[in-house]
């Protein structure tokens, strides 16, 4: 496998409410979990979440965030 030299940020996962809406948009559409048998409820399971600082070359370019994201 052959990885990219990109960083990719999910933005619409920053925020632990957003990823609560995920959820429950996902469990709505797939109630019988037939896409994903998992279920989706990992979305917004922090048990096993381990953060690390982001290298300084590796940083976001907050000037194209949403302006309720900038404050973060």
């Amino acid at each position: 496998m052959r990885m990219l030299p990109y960083d990719l940020y999910h933005l619409k996962m920053i925020q632990k409410i957003e990823r609560k809406k995920r959820a429950a948009l996902y469990n709505m559409l797939d109630p019988e979990l037939k896409i994903q048998p998992i279920g989706y409820d990992y979305l917004v399971d922090e048990g096993d979440l381990h953060l690390s600082r982001i290298k300084f070359r590796d940083r976001y370019d907050h000037s194209t965030l949403p302006d309720d994201l900038k404050s973060l």
